[in-house]
């Protein structure tokens, strides 16, 4: 009998919501024994990304890290896609065989909040793009071509084609503008069409999508929108949101070098559907 595995490969895993959705898995009632459970954790800060394995690790549950991706760097890309793939590739071989690869797309940056578009230069644009649409992108088809390869030899070591998803960590702002928010936007809107368009095109290959939302996070990324957004109207409600969330965890706050409890996300998954 052949018991579940399920690889799940997390981008930004070092901090914030994707810490908070790899402490999510290692509890999920879909990994209780004798299924098995294998995490990559991804980011730029290597020892980050340790120590958020240190805290992972149970009977069920391998954590591999695959640190210093800059996703800044575009011209690095093969390097980092590489490292991505020889990690998967060492969990194939030394592992029971994967029935479920998850990736979740987490890692993103805000931008410029502000500027609006009138402000805008080309150079800042594209820096932008290649972190957030361009190695998004890239990432999302070498998983796909690398677990759906076009062809398969005779003597393929792999066989067995685990079930597929790719989930997007998306927002509002995908769908609803809101003033200086422009790139930001372009590129929740640019991901999520992606996996629609992943999604038709997989139809008949066991790959699922998902573009999901978490809503606003107490975290370093919101404390950056409150330090930044040129929409003093906008600056308040998340100022006051950040207020009543301190309030409510009993004054915890977010501060600098203390990252937030993986609880205070409220993220709960189950099986991939």
């Amino acid at each position: 009998m052949l018991h579940p595995h399920i690889l799940v490969t997390i981008t930004g895993a070092n901090r914030g919501f994707g810490r908070a959705v790899a402490h999510a898995f290692t509890t999920s009632s879909a990994v209780s024994p004798p299924s098995r459970l294998t995490l990559i954790l991804i980011g730029r800060d290597t020892t980050a990304l340790e120590r958020v394995q240190a805290e992972l690790k149970s009977e069920t549950t391998k954590v591999v890290v695959v640190g210093d991706v800059q996703f800044d760097e575009i011209e690095r890309t093969d390097e980092w896609l590489g490292k991505i793939q020889t990690a998967i590739e060492d969990v194939r071989e030394t592992g029971p065989p994967i029935t479920k690869a998850i990736l979740i797309n987490n890692a993103a940056s805000l931008g410029n909040l502000s500027q609006t578009v009138a402000r805008y230069n080309w150079r800042d644009i594209k820096h932008y793009t290649d972190i957030n649409i361009v190695s998004f992108s890239a990432l999302c088809s070498s998983f796909l071509s690398y677990f759906r390869p076009r062809t398969r030899s005779a003597d393929d070591v792999h066989p067995f084609s685990p079930s597929l998803v790719i989930v997007n960590i998306s927002s509002l702002l995908a769908i609803q503008a809101f003033p200086y928010w422009g790139l930001y936007s372009t590129a929740k809107a640019a991901r999520d069409q992606l996996l629609k368009v992943i999604a038709l095109e997989e139809a008949s290959n066991d790959v699922k999508t998902l573009s999901y939302a978490p809503g606003p996070l107490d975290n370093e990324m919101q404390r950056d929108v409150r330090n930044t957004l040129g929409d003093m109207e906008q600056k308040e409600l998340y100022t006051k949101m950040h207020t009543e969330q301190a309030r409510s965890d009993g004054g915890l706050g977010d501060e600098v070098g203390q990252p937030p409890p993986p609880h205070r996300s409220r993220v709960q998954l189950g099986n991939s559907h």
